[in-house]
């Protein structure tokens, strides 16, 4: 039981480090506000959550790769989120 106490740990401990990488590279692309997250939620996946709206990261980082500058403002962000 320890082995697997000690394996979930190290997941939880992957999983917090790989959100933060998410959040931090989210953040990149806007510039109307500072409160970027990143979650997992079990219906939709991984999600950036700016404030309180929540897009899943697949369809965020798609609309980076749209946006002519690379920047999503938040009218863009807010109509696409869940």
């Amino acid at each position: 039981m320890l082995k697997k106490i000690n394996r979930a740990a190290f997941k939880y401990s992957d999983y917090i480090s790989a959100c933060d990488k998410i959040a931090r590279e989210a953040q990149k692309h806007i510039d109307w506000s500072d409160r970027v997250s990143c979650e997992y939620y079990p219906a939709d996946g991984i999600c950036v959550e700016i404030e309180e709206h929540v897009c899943h990261a697949f369809t965020f980082f798609e609309l980076v790769e749209e946006a002519k500058d690379g920047m999503i403002s938040e009218t863009l962000y807010i109509r696409n989120c869940i």
